[in-house]
């Protein structure tokens, strides 16, 4: 009899085989924008399933067509780590001491997998590689091309032979220097003029306006396409065909609530299910053969949800209620929630958030109109806690790396807090945090001046905790 695990049925760390949604608009709106585009570009805020659908669709296509999925971390340098693993994916061997490529095309694994002959002087422009092919059979030298004609040279090959060929580089915000950004969109034109289409993914606002692609004659062959949180219909499908693969039942409000739950992440929502089938009803494999059952409701709801945490995004918690080391003591206010506790202005906006249900955006100045409800202050009393600039610092401090973001900043001796205007400290905390090199985190972003100022919450992990983890805004405050 078959066992079937409930862990290979929600696979929240893993690409779905049982419970994949199709989301039938995104797929139809990517397969028109591939006839018409050469570049596509796909933004959008973290764990929505970019990188999940794109991965689906590439596995989609036709055997005889050839794709590449390259990490966004590991081409730092640019087109150079472009050609490199680029080479790789072709399994065309090069060299780790030269860089060099493998000159003779017999030993290039892309043809022999998928068929392919070149011809010499052909459509491909195979003289140039041939004459260096027969060198390298003459002098014996392995490797005497560089990996950007080799990479060119099978590339075109493909394309003559009416073989499609999909580029796609998942988190391209993570090349942080917008320079070598720059650097491969250009690379890749040759390879867009013969045919070849290129993805990018990125998990940052705004991602359609990427410097990188400025001054490199794109406009016209490129389109931004903005991947929107899950419906709740969509995340409900994870869990009824889940359930159903497991010959397993559950009420329509209990699934409902689950996907109100995950902040239109199909990650969560898949976690969710896992958790309330084994933590909850204990159910961790199923045969073909058991009778139908039904999944019941956890027996505490606010505890079964709280047990669900992310060591990363508990730490971005943490380190946007710390904040910097200030050079005074901080102001702190006895805030009245149950129970009551003391928070300094950069907890104030958290635990706001918090209160107003985590939405993934927010305006500032809605999140001081809360805080001035809630302690009762007039506009002069609220306006020194300077809100505003400390939402902005909080965007700076998010757009670090995690490492440097954890260092704390240098602190000088000051005064003890004694309910002053904590503008200036703020103003001096922001040109302190910009002076340092930034790298785009899809964590949380903050955009617009300080009376107009927006906070967006870019990854769903990260609004789960803030709603269902505020004991750690409490706890993580600087003291």
């Amino acid at each position: 009899m078959a066992i079937i695990q409930t862990s290979d049925v929600f696979t929240p760390a893993e690409l779905p085989k049982v419970t994949d949604v199709d989301r039938s608009k995104l797929t139809h709106e990517i397969a028109q924008l591939m006839k018409r585009k050469s570049y596509i570009s796909l933004t959008g805020g973290s764990k929505l399933g970019k990188t999940t659908f794109l991965k689906s669709y590439l596995a989609a296509q036709p055997a005889t067509d050839w794709s590449a999925y390259l990490a966004g971390q590991s081409l730092a340098n640019g087109a150079a780590d472009l050609w490199l693993k680029l080479a790789q994916a072709l399994e065309i061997p090069t060299s780790k001491e030269t860089g060099l490529a493998n000159g003779d095309k017999t030993t290039w694994g892309v043809f022999a997998r998928l068929s392919l002959k070149w011809v010499t002087g052909g459509a491909a422009g195979g003289v140039k590689a041939d004459r260096e092919e027969n060198e390298t059979r003459t002098t014996g030298e392995k490797f005497t091309i560089d990996p950007e004609h080799a990479v060119t040279e099978a590339l075109k090959v493909i394309r003559a032979n009416d073989r499609r060929v999909i580029i796609a580089i998942d988190d391209f915000h993570f090349v942080q220097d917008h320079s070598k950004r720059h650097d491969i969109v250009v690379a890749l034109r040759p390879l867009t003029d013969a045919g070849c289409k290129a993805f990018f993914l990125s998990t940052v606002l705004g991602g359609d306006q990427d410097p990188a692609f400025n001054n490199t004659n794109t406009g016209g062959r490129r389109k931004s396409v903005e991947v929107l949180a899950w419906e709740l219909d969509e995340l409900k499908e994870i869990a009824t065909k889940g359930f159903k693969e497991l010959n397993l039942w559950a009420d329509d409000a209990l699934i409902t609530d689950l996907a109100s739950e995950s902040f239109g992440s199909p990650q969560i929502m898949q976690q969710l299910c896992l958790d309330l089938c084994e933590n909850e009803n204990g159910i961790y494999e199923r045969e073909a053969e058991d009778q139908q059952l039904q999944v019941n409701a956890p027996a505490d709801r606010d505890a079964f949800f709280r047990s669900l945490d992310d060591d990363e995004a508990i730490d971005w918690l943490k380190i946007f209620s710390a904040a910097y080391v200030p050079r005074r003591e901080r102001g702190r206010y006895d805030y009245p929630s149950s129970p009551p506790v003391k928070l300094d202005g950069y907890q104030l906006i958290l635990y706001a958030i918090h209160e107003m249900g985590s939405p993934t955006q927010v305006a500032v100045a809605d999140v001081k109109r809360h805080v001035g409800d809630k302690l009762k202050f007039d506009t002069k009393r609220l306006n020194k806690i300077a809100l505003e600039q400390k939402s902005i610092n909080l965007g700076e401090i998010a757009a670090r790396d995690m490492t440097a973001a954890l260092t704390d900043l240098p602190a000088e001796e000051g005064d003890a807090f004694d309910e002053a205007d904590e503008g200036a400290e703020e103003d001096f905390a922001y040109a302190e945090l910009v002076a340092r090199a930034a790298i785009p985190q899809p964590v949380l972003e903050v955009k617009g001046k300080k009376a107009d100022a927006v906070i967006s919450i870019l990854d769903p992990l990260f609004s789960y905790m803030l709603k269902w983890h505020p004991d750690v805004i409490v706890d993580s405050g600087r003291k």
